[in-house]
Order: C-alpha cells, then structure tokens, then sequence
C-alpha cells in the first residue's frame, strides 16, 4: 500500500472529481494513529458530522463488543426471552447472534429472497409505515429456514438488533457514552433511533433504519482503530481482543445473489460486517488481491468504513451520492493498496 503523499492527493483528487452523480463530503485515510491524508468537501470540515445510515451499524457493533466483557453468552441472548410476548409460531432459538448475522430465519416482504422473487412494482406498494405486525406480517409466520442456517439480508434482521440493545441495556445511549464515547473522545457522534411507540402495538413503529448516526471522520477512525489495537485504547478494553476476528466468520448459507442491483454479487457477509474471504455461496470475493481480514462496513448515499488489521489501515469515504454503490470507493480503496 502507498504512503507516497503525492500518489495519495492524486487519489483525494479523483474521490472529489463529484462525476457520474458521486459527491465526497470527507476523505480519509490511516495507518493506525498515523493519519496519511484528510481532505473535507467546501463547506465541511473535520468537525462536520455527517449522516452516515446504515455505516451507523459500526457503534451498534463496538457496543456489542463491550458487552460480551460483561457477559461472554451475549450473542446467545435468546430474543423470547427480550421481546414478550413472541410470536409462539417462530423459533424459540432465535438469538442475538442470528441476527447479526442476518440468518434469524424469519422471512419479510422487503428481504432478499423478495427482491429476488417479487415484481418491484409490489414491493413499492406496500404502506411506508405501520406498526411492524402490520407491516411485517411474516414476522408472525413460520421462520423459512432454521435460525443461524440462511443468510438472508432484511433491513429488519438489522432493526431487531436495535430494538433487542435497547430492550436489554435501557438506556443505550448512556451506555454508549460511558463504555465507548468518553474514553474514546467522540465529541462529534450523535444518534437516535427510528421509531415511535404504538400503544396497540408490543412492537416499534419501523423505518429502514432503525438507528441513525452523525458523526465525523475523525471519530470513525477512533472507532475503527479499536479494531486495529484488539479492542484497546489508552489502555482501557472497550471490547474482547477477538471480536473483531470473531466478526470475520462467514455467516452460513450464503448463495449468489441473482438480482444484484450494485453490480457487486461476491460480498460475503460476517457479524454485521462484509468480508473480503471467498463467498461462501460461490467462492468470489468483493476485492480480489486484497488482504483475507479486509472488513467493510457501508451505507446508503456512498458512506464506506474499511479496515485492514494485518496493513494497519483505515480508510474512510463518506459521501453524498446520487447513486448507491460501492463500487467507485472500492476503486479508491484499491488504488492505495496497488501503488
């Protein structure tokens, strides 16, 4: 991978080209605490937070992390005994880890499999918000597959770990900002979550995404430095040391993704993270060439997180597209770790 100050501003100067509909709001690479290039959009600064959707999902994790020092069984954390009454018609066995792997079993309108299998015209018909029985009505079916055995992705899979933190922590965000915030000095991170009571209801309200996050580039890369240091900083553990080679273990029963509307079909998927070791279902990878212990973590409107632990590398995009994909920021990526 380069260092080469010149190689990296040629490569800031292409992220901030704004063509085809991109726009980069901040550019940041790392080599640990060594921060190699830091470029901000007018207007923005390192200060600036940005929404960055479900790149979010990054708090969510690191705080999963802290509470498996607490509890080393968290990811066995059974979602019957969190959420009553459940639905007696799904699994007993669903746990947190399920989940987070995005394999809990249940099937929704809006998950992969629908995609797939669904006229979009359908599924774009379907009421934007209403209590998650009415909304999800499979919520309350019969699980399609046994738990933990079929990734399927649903952004509901990724609410249900929202709403299972805050069903057993309470207040989140005070535990956030005790455990991860304040020893890490996240002075420009802010979240809220995406939902309101409904008295009828035993659930949320939902939207796409459950919870979300503003915060800067400079606090990401804390928060992804802790997946560099083994979960240290300053001394303090904020996670286990193997979280995050925990976090690299290929969820089961991933398969090719027949309808694939960002083009990138070898994305394997971990424990909220993508993964760059051989898809499962197929055997591609996201990033041929590049390091096995690559994670990736993104959201909608171009926000990239990705970390490399055996290069010590951090690298940051947070962006303002018109069109979601990945590909333009894995190009970026990929030009650092080629020259």
């Amino acid at each position: 991978m380069t260092e080469d100050p010149d190689t990296l501003e040629r490569i800031a100067a292409k992220a901030f080209s704004n063509v085809d509909g991109k726009k980069t709001l901040a550019f940041f690479v790392a080599k640990g605490d060594r921060v190699l290039i830091e470029r901000y959009a007018p207007g923005t600064d390192a200060t600036t937070p940005h929404g960055v959707y479900s790149a979010g999902q990054l708090l969510l994790h690191a705080l999963i992390g802290n509470q498996l020092l607490r509890d080393p069984d968290f990811l066995s954390l059974k979602l019957r005994t969190v959420f009553k009454p459940w639905p007696t018609s799904l699994s007993a066995e669903i746990c947190l880890e399920d989940i987070l792997r995005l394999s809990s079993g249940i099937r929704y309108p809006f998950d992969r499999e629908a995609i797939e299998t669904v006229p979009f015209s359908e599924l774009s018909a379907a009421p934007e918000k209403t209590p998650l029985q009415v909304r999800y009505p499979e919520l309350l079916g019969v699980s399609a597959h046994p738990p933990g055995t079929r990734y399927n992705f649903a952004f509901m899979d990724r609410n249900l770990v929202v709403y299972t933190m805050i069903e057993h922590l309470g207040n989140v965000h005070q535990v956030f900002q005790r455990e991860i915030g304040t020893p890490l000095g996240l002075s420009e991170t802010s979240f809220r979550f995406n939902f309101g009571q409904e008295s009828s209801a035993p659930y949320p309200a939902i939207d796409y995404t459950a919870v979300s996050v503003r915060t800067s580039a400079r606090d990401l890369h804390k928060l992804l430095s802790l997946y560099l240091t083994g979960g240290l900083v300053g001394g303090q553990r904020i996670f286990p040391a193997d979280w995050p080679q925990r976090s690299r273990s290929a969820s089961a029963g991933q398969r090719f993704m027949n309808v694939n509307r960002d083009n990138v079909s070898t994305d394997a998927f971990g424990l909220f993270w993508f993964l760059n070791i051989p898809n499962p279902g197929h055997g591609g990878r996201f990033f041929p060439g590049a390091p096995d212990d690559l994670m990736i973590i993104r959201g909608h409107r171009g926000q990239f997180l990705a970390v490399i632990p055996s290069l010590q590398l951090i690298f940051i995009r947070l962006g303002d597209d018109e069109f979601t994909s990945p590909k333009f920021s894995r190009a970026l990526l990929g030009e650092i770790l080629s020259n």
